[in-house]
């Protein structure tokens, strides 16, 4: 069975920020969820699949190609739990609201 993931949710993340779920909007990615390894643009190594907000969390199921060695790799560690975390590389903004 494939492993879901929570690829973000309200909580405070590593590096002390937080994404809050009710505000994303992931319409784009819904078009083409593709998974990237270690954030290397151009390098797809597979795609998002069941990709929903529930709660506070956006889930999704990832699906490793497995169409090279490494990805071969990839995909076993993430099934067997070696790597158990992934990042969603979300461009964040900031509001001035706060200081109006």
């Amino acid at each position: 069975m494939a492993r879901e993931a929570v690829i973000t949710s309200n909580s405070v993340n590593a590096y002390g920020t937080r994404v809050l779920t009710e505000g994303l909007d992931i319409s784009q990615y819904e078009k083409n969820p593709i998974v990237l390894y270690m954030h290397q643009r151009g390098i797809p190594i597979g795609t998002m699949n069941d990709l929903r907000i529930e709660n506070d969390r956006l889930i999704g199921t990832p699906q490793i190609d497995g169409d090279t060695d490494e990805e071969k790799v990839i995909a076993a560690k993430w099934e067997r739990g070696t790597l158990r975390m992934l990042s969603a590389g979300c461009l964040l903004y900031t509001s001035d609201a706060a200081d109006e």
